[in-house]
């Protein structure tokens, strides 16, 4: 596996987690329902098949990724003010956008990972 595949897998999982906890936080903190908190924690352990599936060597995975991603700020960008955007909120967004930014550059955008997906697996 390439550094930067490695570096990309480490970094998407940094970012379930820091989601993960974050969101355990707001329910503590009396932001979020129980069953938004069941909701988000579901919504990322799903997502746990994503850094799992790419370390695997699974291509589809990183357009998965990709489109989950862009899809999320899409409808971030399109709520707008319609949906009530907690502190913590925002917190998870300047730290993970730029972390799914960077490894979606890392997925992409350098030879190593493009020739390794591109490998069919024995």
């Amino acid at each position: 596996m390439p550094k930067t595949v490695n570096i990309a897998i480490k970094l998407i999982w940094i970012s379930l987690i820091i989601s993960m906890l974050l969101s355990i936080a707001q329910r503590f903190l009396g932001d979020i329902s129980l069953n938004d908190l069941i909701t988000a924690l579901v919504v990322n352990v799903l997502m746990c098949l994503i850094p799992y599936k790419l370390a695997r060597k699974s291509n589809i995975s990183r357009f998965v990724f990709t489109a989950l991603f862009v899809l999320s700020i899409l409808f971030i960008l399109a709520a707008g003010s319609e949906i009530q955007v907690t502190l913590l909120d925002k917190v998870d967004l300047l730290i993970n956008i730029p972390l799914n930014i960077y490894s979606i550059y890392l997925l992409f955008f350098n030879q190593p990972a493009q020739q390794w997906f591109e490998e069919k697996r024995v």
